[in-house]
């Protein structure tokens, strides 16, 4: 069979096919052969494939950057008022920390501590102070009954000290009730933040996974076909879904694209877990988000799909070549019925 000439000014003359029509037997002709090369390529990749960076999708949903902004704001304005709220506290009860607290926060810094040993009027200053009070008044008592000398001083001072002892006590049970109901207000909001978050998450992902736009898509691959090359004289390609295309990845007849992936559809929280989750319309498969306060800041890492579109993602991905039926098997949707030669009407007349 001869050649088409395309004329001189396309580089891609068209030389001699063997009977076979197979891709190694085409040689192209022409001054600029050295250009095409040896012989057609047996595959053309007409469309390129789409992978959507979904962890980069929803942290810039609007809806969950307002969210962590806000409850980024919220921690802050609430460790310093747990902060200031803590310092008062210590000041106002005046002595060393009771015996097995912690302060996780490192909240009464040294500068607190000193203003609570400077504060005379602290509860701890006035205890001690009474303590001394009570116990001059006993000497005197003893003194003027000429009994100073008597068991009952050391009786006595034993009870005023025992007193001591446990009014030291309450105060410091009095100190870390006061601090515990401090930590629990913030704690508090540590908790309605997370709530917000993972709410803001959910609704990110309903945004991100139900938008057609972020549904990830296979490479268009384009086959060399042997006999419609035969036939026209020129390197033809078919895909899988019945496109026809020329060398240059030109449609010149349509075929029946596969539908788009199904959208995932927002279900009722899952668990108890506290956190809103989703389960996917097409393989049922659920996820759920999970927000976590990392470094005082806001780290919301994103909870893996688990669903047919995110299969298609890593079938693409790991496999550029992967094939339209392999999309629809792993979308669950059925293979299209398509003319045997991939050319439905075979006529010369519906290349164009």
């Amino acid at each position: 069979m001869s050649g088409f000439d395309y004329g001189d000014a396309n580089p891609y003359d068209i030389g001699s096919y063997s009977p076979a029509g197979s891709p190694a037997a085409y040689v192209p002709s022409g001054p600029s052969a050295g250009a095409v090369g040896s012989a057609p390529s047996a595959d053309i990749t007409v469309a390129p494939g789409f992978t959507p960076d979904y962890g980069a999708l929803l942290q810039g949903d609007p809806g969950l950057a307002a969210a962590k902004s806000a409850a980024e704001a919220a921690q802050q304005s609430a460790d310093a008022a747990r902060r200031a709220a803590v310092r008062s506290a210590y000041v106002s009860y005046g002595g060393g920390l009771p015996s097995g607290f912690t302060d996780k926060y490192g909240d009464i810094d040294q500068a607190a501590q000193d203003a609570a040993k400077g504060n005379q009027f602290s509860q701890i200053a006035n205890l001690h102070r009474n303590y001394t009070q009570s116990v001059e008044a006993f000497k005197k008592h003893l003194a003027a009954m000429g009994a100073l000398q008597s068991s009952e001083l050391a009786y006595g001072m034993d009870s005023l000290d025992r007193g001591l002892g446990q009014q030291e006590y309450d105060l410091g049970n009095s100190f870390t009730n006061q601090l515990a109901g401090l930590y629990g207000n913030y704690a508090g909001v540590l908790g309605q933040n997370a709530r917000d978050l993972a709410s803001a998450v959910s609704g990110a992902q309903a945004n991100v996974y139900n938008n057609p736009a972020n549904r990830p898509v296979a490479p268009t691959v384009a086959h060399y076909d042997t006999s419609l090359s035969a036939k026209y004289g020129k390197p033809i390609y078919t895909d899988e879904w019945g496109t026809v295309y020329d060398l240059f990845g030109n449609v010149l007849q349509a075929g029946t694209p596969p539908p788009a992936p199904a959208p995932v559809a927002p279900a009722a929280p899952s668990g108890n877990s506290g956190f809103g989750g989703y389960t996917d319309a097409s393989s049922g498969a659920g996820y759920e988000p999970a927000p976590a306060a990392v470094g005082g800041g806001w780290d919301v890492p994103v909870a893996n799909v688990g669903s047919a579109a995110q299969n298609v993602a890593n079938a693409v991905a790991s496999n550029p070549n992967t094939t339209a039926d392999a999309i629809r098997a792993l979308q669950g949707i059925a293979a299209p019925k398509r003319p045997k030669s991939g050319y439905s009407q075979g006529s010369a007349a519906n290349l164009h």
